[in-house]
């Protein structure tokens, strides 16, 4: 009786286990762990699908995921293609993302990543998004990860799109007014409308100009806010901030609305720093010329405060550009090769420049290095 049981149960577990292992064969899943714990060849692991649950419409959202290399060979993953232009592949590098075009990772290594997406979508409606990879494991050539958006929540919205004050002179006050939209199905609430850098950027709530009608529905959605953005011109440099828009008391999502601009000197001088000598094909020139030009294209008046000993210094004016002189800068007193020892040299040649009702005082830099270093 127990030889009969024993044949039926053979009988009903070899089937079992001929499917198992040709299901095994199949799938690859034999030849991948053949290949992990006997072959000297890299195996990938990664997820197949990033769930990031609700988000925003426009909102960046931040995917962090891991690839390993759990084989005992070098791992190279590249031919990196997205399924849209806002999902990026990125890796944080001293506090900043880099973007990613290529991995190699050593056996048993692993590289933290950051999938990093721009929200899309109908308000209400799920959304995805798929990156590829290629790669040398011969079990897995090609390699697909899912980012997945449960739901789209209606999106912020403004005019403009974003904030851009071109080149801005120090001393200007410019201003633009933003208008705030929230194209959600459900009214929401505005919490607040701050700025990125406060000391750069300040902002002043404004009215809302809807009459008696408390908000303003147009083909964006519902009227939020209109904001102020002033800039602070007291320093030249680069304007690279943006405002955060926070809804509904949610301090963890934000809409971001870009504000970029360059605060200028009235006066730029192109390049600012000049170097001698130049190289040429006879011999080193010891003369070169700096374009100075007013930034807002206005008639522009040089004139020459001090130039240091042994250089002289001539400007000439550019036909048709009144708003432009050259600045010819020569080094008189050329070195000899056996003279070198006060090389490389630091000069500053002062200018006056007069634009408009503004006047501004300002140096060219002048370098004279030895010819050795030509």
């Amino acid at each position: 009786m127990m030889r009969r049981s024993l044949g039926i149960l053979i009988w009903i577990l070899l089937p079992c286990m001929a499917g198992s292992i040709g299901f095994g064969i199949a799938s690859g899943f034999i030849k991948r762990q053949w290949a992990i714990h006997v072959e000297s060849v890299p195996i990938v692991e990664f997820p197949a699908r990033i769930d990031l649950g609700e988000h925003e419409e426009g909102e960046v959202v931040n995917a962090y995921f891991s690839i390993t290399n759990r084989g005992k060979g070098e791992l190279t993953i590249d031919q990196i293609r997205t399924s849209c232009s806002c999902l990026g592949l990125e890796k944080e590098v001293d506090g900043k993302f880099v973007r990613v075009e290529s991995l190699r990772l050593k056996a048993k290594e692993a590289a933290d990543l950051t999938l990093r997406i721009s929200v899309r979508g109908p308000a209400g409606l799920s959304s995805w998004n798929r990156f590829w990879f290629h790669t040398n494991d011969v079990t897995c050539p090609e390699g697909m990860i899912e980012v997945f958006i449960s739901r789209v929540k209606g999106g912020i919205k403004s005019t403009p799109v974003s904030i851009v004050f071109g080149n801005v002179c120090i001393g200007e006050k410019p201003r633009q007014v933003v208008n705030i939209f929230d194209s959600a199905p459900r009214s929401r609430k505005l919490n607040r409308v701050i700025s990125s850098n406060p000391r750069r950027v300040t902002l002043r709530s404004l009215p809302l100009d809807t009459g008696s009608d408390k908000h303003e529905d147009s083909s964006l959605g519902t009227l939020l806010a209109r904001v102020e953005i002033l800039l602070s011109t007291k320093e030249s440099g680069r304007i690279d901030e943006s405002l955060h828009v926070y809804l509904d008391d949610d301090d963890q999502t934000f809409h971001a609305i870009s504000v970029t601009g360059q605060i200028s000197d009235i006066v730029e001088s192109m390049p600012s720093t000049l170097v001698l000598p130049r190289s040429s094909n006879q011999s080193p020139l010891y003369s070169g010329n700096c374009l100075c030009r007013a930034i807002k294209g206005e008639p522009l008046t040089i004139t020459i405060e001090f130039v240091p000993p042994n250089f002289k210094v001539v400007l000439i004016p550019i036909e048709g550009s009144p708003h432009m002189r050259l600045v010819r800068i020569e080094y008189l007193c050329p070195p000899r090769k056996e003279s070198l020892s006060h090389l490389p040299h630091l000069s500053a040649v002062r200018l006056h420049a007069k634009v408009g009702n503004q006047n501004k005082r300002f140096e060219i830099p002048v370098i004279v290095r030895s010819e050795r270093s030509l």
